[in-house]
């Protein structure tokens, strides 16, 4: 699923595309399940891009006779559109706890710096205009690290020295954005880290 719903291209000869995408892709070919050969198997038919108010990225793709709804993206934007999880390959309700217990593996995952990106689908037999990132099962997640540079730390460090207060803004979720400003010496005890949408509500003056 994370490599159909997926724009990057990597192999030997190149690399194509987001970064956190081409990490998927090489995972993929790690464990020889090889983009191109998945996509030729299971051929897209129809995409939502994904978009940063979302946070989701949808693909339908061709499963013999049906069609299967891929939708990757942001853990707390994922679990709000699954209502079914898989379980030991069954497929039961999404209840409320088990979202809890989902999000507080999560969350733990994110404190150590791995950016969380989840996965959901469904099935369904013809195209039509129903809403697709609706009613979906979800599959897991997958946590992958993206190290500051070795020189960001330093460059932080000159800053606070001139008096300059470095701010950190990422597409990051704020516990993991969190866990990497610790490491870079931009988020110490006091400090805050906050969501787009907590500062969509803000006045100027706070």
């Amino acid at each position: 699923g994370m490599i159909l719903c997926n724009d990057a291209t990597s192999t030997k000869e190149s690399k194509t595309g987001d970064p956190t995408e081409i990490a998927l892709v090489d995972a993929g070919n790690n464990l020889n399940l090889l983009k191109e050969d998945l996509n030729n198997l299971h051929p897209r038919v129809m995409e939502v891009p994904f978009d940063s108010d979302r946070k989701l990225m949808t693909t339908v793709n061709k499963y013999d006779e049906s069609f299967k709804v891929i939708t990757k993206g942001a853990i707390d934007n994922i679990l709000n559109i699954s209502s079914h999880i898989l379980v030991n390959g069954e497929t039961i309700v999404f209840t409320e706890d088990l979202k809890n217990q989902v999000l507080d593996f999560s969350n733990q995952i994110s404190s150590e710096a791995l950016r969380v990106l989840a996965l959901s689908y469904k099935e369904i037999s013809t195209l039509s205009d129903e809403a697709l990132e609706d009613n979906l099962t979800f599959v897991g997640f997958v946590g992958m690290i993206d190290p500051p540079r070795p020189k960001a730390k330093a460059a932080v460090t000159v800053c606070k020295e001139a008096g300059i207060k470095p701010i950190m803004i990422t597409g990051d979720h704020v516990v993991t954005a969190t866990a990497i400003a610790k490491q870079l010496g931009i988020y110490v005890a006091g400090d805050k880290a906050i969501t787009g949408a907590e500062l969509d509500e803000m006045s100027d003056r706070e």
